[in-house]
């Protein structure tokens, strides 16, 4: 299981060593090498593990304020130009609906399933590389809006979104994610560090919140172990790198204790895909005019790429605001059959105040792939990256 993907991470393997604690025999094991341009959070312990894993009120949710991100508007796209091709191998993850009977870890794959129309881009049906294609649309990018359903928020695949609540430098922050597999989940770089390569960068009391409506927690809330994030957005904030997730504890509801996979189910993921698809963006905006209380859906084909970035970011038409980010850009939200609900970009950024109806996602690539394969394969207090972790 994994034994390819743990090849590709690292030709090194963990070695074992006894150790001697308190005069009992334990077996430790030296650290896998993580894979290049990903850094973890120290993962806290003793008295910082009850401070930094603490569920939130309701009154300090709602007192939560959105954490925004936006570039300048000289940087918007302008015109048409050629958008790249993948620059290697498709690979993904399949989604799940999880319950207890799942153990919430998804399979890596290094060929997905086909993709439809994704050789729009990237090769036709002999194998031949075609010339890939313009931008499809000019702003404004067109796109439909809507929220979900009162009864959607219990239902798979909505509940496998929620909203996260932080803290960055002593202000509480909200954003958006979606569970992914195991115990991780995924969303924007800049909601689990602050981008200025500093060890105090780090999100403390990250707290995951799925299916989260009004004020509500359906499923609980899952406080988080550590923290994943791409080095370029870690180190330069490179948009092209806005991308992390977190490592979340079990929590118990009743008398079951579970991972949040096996609580929620996952969404599938999806990298090195060609930039023509059609999305969802899933997530809870919460900066005027909406009020961060509902799940709010964008449906949009790809529009644009956004070249001020390498590798090219890409844009959907969404009038979405701040609190959004982080949330999952997905293709093929809620298809009954194929290839389903797989996550293929994160709400990153804005150009505001030029394009309020557009939002923008790194193109996930086989170095994001590598960060997906960091959230799936750790658990709490292991960051191996390299094999699926303990039930």
């Amino acid at each position: 299981m994994f034994r390819k993907f743990a090849q590709s991470v690292s030709a090194t393997a963990s070695l074992s060593l006894i150790l001697l604690v308190n005069g009992i025999a334990v077996q430790a094991q030296k650290a896998t090498p993580l894979p290049a341009g990903i850094s973890a959070s120290p993962a806290p312990v003793g008295d910082a593990v009850r401070t930094n894993a603490r569920e939130w009120t309701r009154e300090e949710m709602l007192r939560a304020i959105p954490l925004d991100a936006k570039r300048s508007d000289s940087l918007a796209p302008q015109g048409g130009s050629l958008v790249p091709a993948p620059s290697g191998p498709r690979g993904g993850t399949a989604p799940g609906v999880g319950g207890p009977a799942s153990d919430g870890v998804p399979r890596m794959s290094a060929t997905a399933e086909p993709l439809g129309r994704e050789a729009l881009a990237g090769t036709d049906s002999s194998g031949f590389e075609i010339t890939p294609t313009v931008s499809a649309f000019g702003y404004p990018y067109p796109f439909t809006r809507y929220p979900a359903y009162t009864a959607d928020y219990l239902n798979y695949p909505y509940r496998t979104v929620g909203k996260v609540f932080f803290r960055q430098h002593g202000v509480a922050y909200v954003c958006s994610a979606s569970s992914v597999g195991n115990y991780g989940v995924i969303t924007a770089g800049h909601c689990v560090h602050s981008g200025n390569n500093s060890a105090t960068g780090w999100s403390t009391n990250f707290v995951f919140v799925p299916g989260y409506r009004n004020g509500t927690a359906p499923f609980g809330q899952f406080t988080a172990n550590h923290l994943w994030v791409m080095n370029g957005w870690k180190i330069s904030r490179s948009f092209a790198r806005d991308v992390g997730g977190a490592i979340l504890h079990k929590n118990t509801i009743g008398a079951s204790t579970m991972k949040v996979s096996q609580r929620v189910g996952w969404l599938g993921t999806l990298w090195n895909a060609s930039y023509f698809q059609h999305f969802h963006s899933v997530g809870y905006p919460q900066a005027a005019p909406f009020d961060g209380q509902s799940q709010q859906l964008c449906s949009s084909s790809f529009a644009r790429h956004d070249t001020s970035l390498v590798p090219n970011s890409f844009g959907i038409g969404c009038d979405a605001t701040g609190g959004t980010s982080g949330g999952p850009v997905v293709v093929g939200w809620r298809s009954p059959v194929g290839f389903t609900n797989r996550v293929n970009g994160v709400n990153s950024y804005k150009y505001l105040p030029s394009q309020p109806g557009a939002l923008y996602s790194p193109y996930f690539d086989t170095s994001i792939g590598s960060l997906i394969g960091c959230l799936i394969n750790s658990g709490p207090g292991s960051q191996r990256c390299a094999a699926p972790a303990a039930p």
